[in-house]
């Protein structure tokens, strides 16, 4: 089954396709001792929310972890499960990180 990320990377067709498979080739070959191998099969829908939390050691790793999450939650249309992720992301994560602004910017569409 595909992660909400895949289904929606899927349905932008074929030159995304192709970008998206040539992504999770990448990310089988990411070494797994590397913080980005439990993200990205987090993603993939190979490893649970709370698995991920639980790796994510410092707050860099948890300000990524949490944005993903709340995406994840947000394109599988849980918007309210995503909230607290994002608020985290803005409340407490590194504000100089990409997932930061993501998490901002999905909190002021939703108006929350």
């Amino acid at each position: 089954m595909e992660s909400p990320l895949q289904q929606q990377l899927n349905s932008k067709g074929s030159k995304a396709k192709c970008r998206n498979e040539n992504s999770i080739s990448a990310a089988k070959n990411t070494d797994e001792k590397r913080w980005a191998a439990p993200a990205i099969q987090y993603l993939l829908g190979k490893m649970t929310a709370d698995n991920l939390l639980k790796l994510a050691t410092d707050n860099d790793k948890m300000t990524e972890a949490r944005a993903y999450i709340g995406i994840n939650l947000l394109l599988s249309g849980k918007t309210e499960a995503a909230l607290p992720h994002l608020r985290w992301v803005v409340e407490n994560g590194n504000k100089n990180f990409h997932e930061y602004r993501f998490a901002k910017s999905a909190l002021e569409r939703a108006g929350k």
